[in-house]
């Protein structure tokens, strides 16, 4: 039987050792975290890609059910976007029904009702979830009213705008002031009234909704929102296609407000969906002649989606 003698140390960590272990510790978690965050990003892209099937989805049985689209945003009296009317077919048909198309989305039930959250319309890589909004349109940081409303970042397409310099085309819209007119050349713009045979262009070749969830841009996103002509003609649930994707963010709502550009926080480009209902990542640096014609639904300028 041994024993121990006395002032005899045990065996263990030098203070060499110990720093070694710790370095490729730390190592271990600088090669893994990139990876772990790469995955996570991974998931919540394609968690935004099934939103807008959802939506694209919602929106095609729409049609089917109303034998149209939409409107992309509605004036008066409602000023409501097409989110709303979407609702009973994403599952939400209970928020639905406590909408009063009578009246206008600042009264009484309505004003209240853009406080509840609808997961369909927040893609998950932009971690903000309530939007920014400015007192009258002027004071920057203050909520309007108490409201504290959700956001929403998918967009209907309006449809391509101005001249397309490649092509000598040049895409009509009505008249806004200067928050930047509206287009109409797309499926769901300002009271629009289009359905899928309207689409000459073909479903499979025209964008139906597309992703404005950038950090740029992310003033007055307010989920149940339409038109309205507080300061200018705006519309704050379909934006036109003018700029290139996530170039012209939102800093001043009277200055092309419409013309805000699609983006969004993944890395090189932004999800839309067709009206066929096939949802497509649309790199950032596509060519300004085939995002405008993807844009149009009568243009007869095909563009096919890689």
């Amino acid at each position: 039987m041994r024993h121990r003698r006395p002032g005899a140390c045990l065996p263990g960590f030098t203070l060499v050792e110990l720093l070694v272990v710790i370095a490729i510790i730390g190592i271990l978690v600088a090669l893994l975290l990139p990876a772990v965050q790469a995955a996570r990003e991974s998931a919540r892209r394609m968690q935004c890609s099934n939103n807008l099937r959802q939506l694209g989805l919602g929106l095609l049985t729409y049609e089917t059910a109303n034998k149209r689209f939409p409107p992309g945003g509605y004036d008066d009296p409602s000023r409501m976007g097409w989110s709303v009317k979407v609702l009973p077919y994403i599952e939400q048909q209970n928020l639905y029904d406590q909408f009063d198309f009578s009246k206008g989305y600042t009264s009484a039930p309505n004003k209240a009702l853009c406080m509840n959250l609808v997961p369909s319309f927040a893609c998950p890589s932009q971690p903000e979830t309530k939007s920014v909004l400015y007192k009258h349109f002027g004071e920057a940081g203050e909520r309007v009213s108490g409201v504290d409303p959700y956001t929403i970042h998918y967009y209907a397409v309006a449809g391509p705008k101005g001249p397309n310099a490649a092509t000598g085309q040049d895409y009509p819209f009505q008249s806004g002031g200067s928050c930047g007119g509206f287009a109409e050349g797309g499926v769901m713009y300002r009271e629009s009234d289009t359905n899928i045979d309207s689409i000459k262009d073909g479903a499979s070749n025209t964008f139906l909704l597309g992703e404005l969830s950038w950090s740029a841009s992310r003033v007055f996103r307010i989920w149940d929102r339409g038109c309205d002509n507080a300061g200018c003609d705006w519309c704050a649930s379909t934006k036109n296609i003018k700029n290139a994707i996530g170039v012209h963010a939102y800093t001043n709502y009277t200055v092309d407000f419409n013309d805000v550009s699609f983006g969004s926080e993944h890395s090189g480009g932004a999800f839309f969906v067709l009206a066929d209902g096939s949802v497509h990542f649309i790199n950032s640096s596509i060519e300004m002649i085939t995002y405008l014609a993807l844009a149009s639904r009568h243009g007869r300028e095909v563009a096919l989606v890689e």
